[in-house]
């Protein structure tokens, strides 16, 4: 049998996912400063 292969996923990767399911910017913006703190914010959640 083949062996389940599990694919690694870059600190990128889960950001951009994670935008993907955020409903609004502001809401972005906030799980950013709480969940990635060492991360610069993007640019475009600056203004928000």
């Amino acid at each position: 049998m083949a062996a389940c292969q599990q694919k690694s996923v870059t600190t990128e990767e889960s950001i951009k996912q994670g935008r993907a399911q955020m409903p609004d910017p502001k809401t972005y913006k906030q799980h950013f400063e709480n969940k990635h703190p060492k991360h610069t914010i993007p640019d475009d959640l600056k203004d928000v």
